[in-house]
């Protein structure tokens, strides 16, 4: 199995690897935990802020992240590696662990100066990390977690087993800010959500393997001061993200995060705090059309059809040509309320609304051929209903 997995993930070249990696130079403040391993440790108090956002709110953010993977021993987890594609080759040599103590976020940054103590580095590494871990990543499930675990496996040393969740942000943070900021990474969002500015001595992660392996060739660690400093912000950023996250799912944030925090905790089957947050958007939106189409089809699937009804008018209110409106209502009073001079109603004005909008319609005749169905359905319905009226009448 070790020959396999060495195939896939590639053994360390060390042919250029200078020999006076033995005695680095230039490296920040720290201790030597073992032949080429090193540790920076750095405390930072969560009465304090990162950005305009609080570090206290990490404490509080377990309950409300649980449903996404947030575990009681939360570990943030940041690994820079000689590669950003991974595969063939790639290695972490830094690894960000960061962990609530106390009042206080300890940040512990494992260096790795050289290939050649891997199976140190990782064995350390293991230890730096809580027995019951939890992680709280940026893209880890994709990228960090398998990338170690592979490394673990090659190195025969146990990756933690009492995994208890993991909590990757990259995901809310997605589906909080897709097409609001620039992009979706932890730069972007640490910018736009938190308000951080990195001071000028922080590097683009597309250069840090490259300085690494210029570090490999001479022990200058010095170059790498950015990519410690680099690291160290990550991880208070996760702990700062968390926080802001959580913010978000109970409802504290721009109507449009709060529309979004609807849609997440119902892919959750949390309706109940859905229905609460969307209604809170329908009040704050300057259009509300989004949380109040949410709310309706919701009710829809609950089955409280009344209310349902109810709330596709309010749509209609602002979209009085709304097709997709017309027609649900015209579903609700057909099949649930029992009203067909109601359904028959609103799937006519359905099928005029149609008509008006013919040349936005890019399947106008299928919808057309599916309204003329619809009415005459609804028509033969009201026709039978008629008949058997009279009959009754007739009898009586």
């Amino acid at each position: 199995m070790l020959s396999k997995l060495e195939k896939v993930l590639g053994r360390v070249n060390e042919a250029k690897i200078c020999t006076a990696q033995t005695q680095p130079k230039g490296l920040p403040p720290g201790e030597w935990l073992d032949q080429g391993v090193y540790l920076c440790e750095h405390s930072i108090s969560l009465s304090s802020r990162h950005g305009k956002v609080s570090l206290q709110n990490v404490r509080d953010a377990i309950k409300t992240l649980a449903p996404w993977g947030a575990a009681e021993e939360a570990t943030l987890l940041d690994v820079e590696t000689t590669g950003l594609a991974g595969g063939t080759g790639t290695y972490a040599f830094m690894a960000g662990v960061g962990t609530i103590e106390g009042e206080v976020l300890i940040v512990r940054q494992l260096f790795l100066t050289s290939p050649q103590y891997e199976s140190s580095w990782l064995y350390h590494l293991r230890r730096v990390i809580p027995k019951e871990v939890g992680f709280v990543t940026y893209n880890g499930k994709r990228f960090d977690i398998p990338l170690l675990e592979g490394r673990f496996i090659l190195n025969r040393l146990p990756f933690p087993e009492q995994v208890q969740g993991h909590l990757d942000l990259l995901h809310l943070a997605r589906s909080f800010w897709r097409g609001v900021f620039p992009s979706c990474s932890l730069g972007d969002v640490e910018r736009y959500a938190l308000g951080v500015e990195r001071e000028s001595q922080d590097i683009p992660g597309w250069l840090i393997p490259e300085l690494y392996h210029a570090f490999l060739t001479d022990g200058d660690a010095s170059r790498l001061s950015g990519v410690f400093y680099h690291n160290y912000m990550d991880i208070v950023s996760l702990a700062a993200l968390k926080g802001k996250l959580a913010s978000l799912l109970e409802g504290h944030g721009k109507p449009h995060e709060g529309l979004k925090a609807g849609d997440l905790w119902a892919s959750k089957g949390s309706q109940e705090k859905a229905f609460a947050l969307w209604r809170k958007a329908v009040e704050e939106m300057a259009r509300a059309d989004e949380p109040l189409k949410r709310l309706a089809y919701a009710h829809k699937l609950a089955g409280r059809y009344e209310e349902a009804a109810v709330l596709f008018e309010e749509l209609l209110q602002l979209e009085p040509r709304s097709i997709e409106c017309l027609v649900e209502l015209s579903k609700i009073y057909e099949h649930h309320l029992k009203d067909l001079d109601l359904a028959l109603a609103y799937a006519r004005r359905a099928l005029q609304a149609l008509m008006e909008l013919r040349p936005l319609i890019w399947n106008f005749k299928e919808e057309r051929a599916a309204l003329l169905h619809r009415v005459k359905r609804i028509e033969e319905k009201c026709a039978r209903r008629g008949a058997h009226n009279k009959e009754a009448l007739e009898s009586f």
